[in-house]
């Protein structure tokens, strides 16, 4: 199965984050947060949901599910 495409980047830019910013917020690594966004690792589901959590927004909202296969 091809991985997620998530909307990490999207979703940070529109709130104006940086990557750094962002992954301090999740309280993730700033590299982890920018392979998960350039799709180089695949987040977890705790890992998603700190994102989300520091994002404002759902799980769900971070799937892009028109460009991720079922």
């Amino acid at each position: 199965m091809p991985p997620m495409r998530l909307l990490v980047n999207e979703k940070r830019k529109a709130k104006g984050f940086t990557v750094e910013a962002l992954a301090e917020k999740a309280g993730l690594s700033k590299s982890y947060v920018s392979e998960v966004q350039t799709g180089k690792k695949q987040a977890n589901a705790r890992v998603l949901e700190q994102l989300a959590k520091a994002l404002d927004c759902t799980v769900i909202d971070l799937i892009d599910a028109e460009h991720t296969n079922p």
